[in-house]
């Protein structure tokens, strides 16, 4: 069974370890150490806490014992990325988990793509499963398309075209199926779609489930970037413990704000 508590995720991760399978598939770039952080996050602290940190960046919350709870969560999932992690590129522990060296990744379904592209279906021997929570949420990123800024108004009417066209449930099917995506728009039927995707339209129906990610929208860039490296100092410490790094986190804010 999928752990649905972080005690039940680390003890899950203890007996993987002792029989040699490496518990999380992990590429040590700051914002694949972000994914992981904010899925902590929200797990021990919730949705609206989650929610409220990121919009207000308060000084409460972010010295606050939920926060330094999630510090000492993270901390604790150390000792369960292999030494190669550093540097790894996404795909490349995702291929871990496809092939069974890892047990697990924190990562967008962006992911699938991969593992649909080594021929296996996305929900077989590779599942997906909402990170341990208090309560449902789905933390939200895009890729986009956008259109250049062009003089006079030729141009509108093939821009509006193509949007039209981006966005026709057909279409939207089609790429996101290849991507291995969920649609922009919810009114998408998914029957067609594998049940990872089944499980995310599912839950983006509840509006209440919808979060942003700090990594692209959320908070001024200055404050992402922030964010990024405090969480990388802390992940790739030796000796930083959850107080400092809970300590560095808010500094690092505070200046950035």
């Amino acid at each position: 069974d999928v752990p649905t508590s972080w005690d039940d995720f680390i003890a899950a991760a203890e007996k993987l370890k002792a029989a040699g399978v490496t518990p999380i598939g992990l590429g040590g770039q700051p914002w694949q150490e972000r994914i992981m952080f904010n899925s902590v996050l929200l797990g021990v602290g919730g949705r609206e806490f989650y929610a409220d940190l990121y919009s207000t960046l308060d000084d409460d919350l972010l010295e606050s014992d939920t926060m330094h709870q999630v510090f000492e969560t993270f901390a604790a999932l150390k000792p369960f990325v292999d030494e190669s992690s550093p540097g790894r590129n996404w795909n490349e522990a995702t291929n871990m988990v496809i092939k069974g060296d890892a047990a697990f990744q924190f990562m967008g379904d962006w992911a699938k793509g991969e593992i649909i592209a080594a021929g296996v279906e996305p929900g077989t021997t590779v599942g997906c499963a909402f990170a341990p929570a208090i309560d449902t949420a789905y933390i939200m990123t895009v890729d986009a398309f956008a259109f250049s800024a062009m003089d006079g108004e030729d141009a509108t009417p093939a821009q509006e075209k193509m949007a039209q066209v981006m966005l026709e449930p057909d279409v939207q099917i089609a790429f996101n199926m290849k991507k291995g995506s969920i649609p922009a728009r919810l009114d998408v039927p998914s029957d067609s779609f594998d049940s990872c995707a089944q499980t995310a339209i599912k839950t983006l129906q509840d509006k209440k489930t919808h979060l942003v990610s700090t990594g692209l929208f959320g908070v001024p860039s200055a404050v992402s970037g922030a964010i990024d490296d405090s969480i990388s100092n802390f992940w790739n410490s030796a000796d930083m413990s959850p107080k400092e790094g809970q300590e560095q986190f808010h500094e690092a804010i505070s200046y950035a704000k």
